[in-house]
Formats: structure tokens, C-alpha cells, sequence
């Protein structure tokens, strides 16, 4: 009897697992996804979604917050905008009482 164990492959999550009219089984896979996300759920601009399992990375702006994966399998970088503090501007004035 020939077992059809299903096997975890790194960068990849199962779709569905068929049984053929033989009695075969066959496991369908696909690569998970990586994005790269906001706090509030939305892509950060200037990154793109990865195919595979792709590490956090510096995003110039916002600070790394935690890695999600998904009941789906992929893989959710979240992250949170660094506020920047307003460049200050000094006035000089010069008084000169002669």
C-alpha cells in the first residue's frame, strides 16, 4: 500500500489534493506570495509583491512592526510609517541700535 503523505516544501503551499479514478493522489502546489504591508493592510508603495518566501527588508519611512503568515500559507511583512520631524527654521534678526 503506497502512502501519499503530503510534503511541505519550503516557498510553496498546497492548493488541493486530487484522487484520480485509479486511486492516485495527486498534491497541487503553488508558490506562496510575500507582500510587503502597512498597519492598516495596504502595500507599501515602491515594494512588490514577491512569488517565494522573500525576508523583511529597510523600507526607507517605515520601521519592520512583524512577519504574518496567512491562513492561505503566504507571507505578510508589516510594517508602520516613521513620522519625520519637520526640518526647523530659524529667523535671525539683528538690531542694530547705533
Amino acid at each position: 500500500m503506497e502512502l501519499n503523505l503530503l510534503k511541505i516544501i519550503p516557498g510553496y503551499k498546497i492548493v488541493k489534493t486530487e484522487v484520480d479514478e485509479k486511486g492516485n493522489t495527486r498534491h497541487i502546489y503553488e508558490k506562496v506570495i510575500t507582500t510587503y504591508k502597512d498597519k492598516d493592510g495596504n502595500v507599501i508603495p515602491g515594494t512588490t509583491t514577491k512569488e517565494g518566501t522573500a525576508p523583511k527588508k529597510d523600507i526607507p519611512g517605515y520601521r519592520f512592526v512583524e512577519t504574518k503568515t496567512l491562513p492561505n500559507g503566504d507571507i505578510e511583512h508589516v510594517y508602520e510609517k516613521v513620522s519625520t520631524p519637520a526640518p526647523t527654521t530659524f529667523t535671525c534678526s539683528s538690531t542694530n541700535s547705533r
